[in-house]
C-alpha cells in the first residue's frame, strides 16, 4: 500500500508491503524491514535493522502524533490514491465548478 506522508514542510512517498509477520517499508530510496508488535493499544514495538524502538501513536485533529524516544512528530498520512484524487479535484472546486458535455445529444 502506498501513502503520502507530510512531515513539517517535507512530503514523503511511503510504500508498505506486508511480508508474513514483517513489513517491507520504502521511504524515498531507502528500504527497511520492520518487525512490528503491539504490546498495548496505541503503542508499537518496532525492530528495524536490529534496533528496537518503542513508538506511541495517537491521532489529534486529523494528524498522527508519533512519539519515539521522547521526541514527538506530527504527521499527516494519506493513502496515495486519496491524495491524488484530492489534488485533482481541489483545483476544479476552486474555479467554481466544471461543465460536463455529452458527445451526442439525447435524453435520459
Amino acid at each position: 500500500m502506498r501513502f503520502v506522508v507530510q512531515l513539517n514542510d517535507r512530503t514523503l512517498d511511503v510504500e508498505v508491503e506486508e511480508r508474513g509477520d514483517r513489513f517491507l517499508v520504502a521511504v524515498a530510496e531507502e528500504r527497511f524491514e520492520v518487525d512490528a508488535r503491539v504490546p498495548r493499544p496505541g503503542s508499537y514495538s518496532l525492530l528495524i535493522g536490529g534496533i528496537s524502538y518503542l513508538v506511541d501513536l495517537k491521532e489529534e485533529n486529523g494528524q498522527a502524533l508519533v512519539e519515539i524516544g521522547g521526541e514527538t512528530f506530527r504527521l499527516r498520512v494519506e493513502e496515495e490514491v486519496r491524495a491524488r484524487l484530492r489534488g485533482q479535484i481541489a483545483p476544479a472546486s476552486r474555479r467554481g465548478g466544471q461543465v460536463v458535455k455529452a458527445p451526442m445529444p439525447g435524453k435520459v
